[in-house]
């Protein structure tokens, strides 16, 4: 029954498109290839207009959902009054010419009714969530499409929104979900600890500076909305203690969960001690790194060496010394000599090297 009805239809077409169209296109019909639509049956069945004598209608038309034409010849489209559906066909003709899948549809009407489109997917066996608001005026014995095929555009009813937070660590995000087309969606941003929020954007493009927004859901604002967050700067200070003790690096001002780095070097005589933080210890190397979350005073604590100084008396018996014990670099020492009963005092030595021929011998300790 089919096929002897789309050898009529082709050959009806052909001949009017021989009267009414300009060459290029009857060429474009003369090379139609048509998808087998042998055991293909239709979703809806048509039902036959009350005191109908078998008066039909043809339309000839190719499919946009949500402004992208469709190519696939799954897809069926019924056409309906209300609830009764007229006539129902396969997206299933090809024109080669121009890569597009078209309807070829009979269906049945009484003159002067207005009848309207659903489509339905074969591939996932469901009636599609879109919604068409054209309509066409039945006319018996009418074609509709030629020259041009007739457009029928479907726009979705729902569509979804998302959203996620750049970085993702920067803060929550609320708002995804399916929305119904025209409705209002609410996004929603809150920075955590450390960051701040920037702005919104959708395709890199700002759409809004406030935390929370609203906007009415179409297909043009559907899509991914990504929320940015920037990490708080913070002061981080490093001072040396004594400040003649040494000296400090790596102070300055870090983003939220970044890594400082400081560094202490003690000045000549002086040996580094520790790193602290309101008092309190926090390390004991001096090359110190850690996670910053908030801002600080470090302190680099120093303390001057302290060396042992030793005196002895040669021989033993000659006398006696005076003076020895620990120093810190930088301190006096004043050693003294006497000499025992019998001896005479001759010098004072280090390393056998003579360093004073004076019974007192006083320098700096370093």
């Amino acid at each position: 029954m089919k096929k002897s009805f789309l050898f009529v239809l082709l050959a009806l077409l052909v001949s009017f498109a021989k009267a009414q169209v300009a060459i290029p296109y009857l060429q474009e019909m003369q090379a139609i290839q048509t998808v087998d639509n042998e055991n293909r049956t239709t979703h809806w069945q048509p039902i036959d207009p009350p005191g109908s004598s078998g008066m039909t209608a043809t339309l000839v038309g190719y499919v946009e959902i949500d402004g992208v034409e469709q190519r696939s010849n799954s897809l069926e489209v019924g056409i309906f009054h209300g609830d009764i559906c007229r006539g129902a066909d396969y997206v299933s003709v090809y024109i080669p010419n121009q890569g597009r899948y078209l309807l070829y549809c009979s269906f049945f009407g009484l003159n002067g009714e207005e009848d309207t489109f659903r489509i339905y997917d074969h591939e996932t066996e469901t009636e599609l969530d879109v919604s068409c608001s054209q309509t066409i005026t039945y006319t018996d014995n009418a074609i509709f499409g030629l020259p041009n095929p007739y457009l029928i555009s479907f726009v979705s009813n729902h569509f979804e929104i998302e959203t996620t937070a750049n970085p993702e660590e920067g803060g929550t995000v609320t708002g995804s979900g399916v929305y119904e087309r025209e409705g209002t969606a609410t996004l929603s941003a809150t920075a955590n600890y450390g960051y701040t929020f920037v702005n919104w954007t959708k395709e890199n493009e700002v759409v809004s500076t406030n935390a929370s927004f609203s906007f009415t859901v179409t297909l043009s604002t559907a899509g991914e909305y990504v929320a940015n967050f920037n990490p708080i700067p913070y002061d981080i200070t490093a001072t040396a203690n004594p400040s003649a003790g040494g000296s400090v690096t790596g102070d300055g001002v870090y983003d939220y969960h970044s890594t400082a780095t400081l560094t202490a070097t003690p000045a000549t005589g002086y040996h580094f001690v520790n790193w602290t933080k309101g008092g309190q210890e926090v390390s004991t190397d001096a090359t110190y790194s850690f996670t910053v979350n908030g801002a600080g005073d470090y302190v680099a604590n120093f303390q001057l060496n302290s060396y042992e100084i030793n005196a002895t008396a040669d021989p033993i018996a000659g006398g006696s010394v005076t003076g020895d014990g620990t120093y810190n670099h930088f301190q006096n020492c004043t050693l003294t000599a006497t000499a025992g009963e019998g001896y005479t005092f001759i010098n004072w030595t280090k390393d056998g090297e003579v360093v004073s021929t004076n019974t007192t011998y006083s320098f700096t300790v370093t």
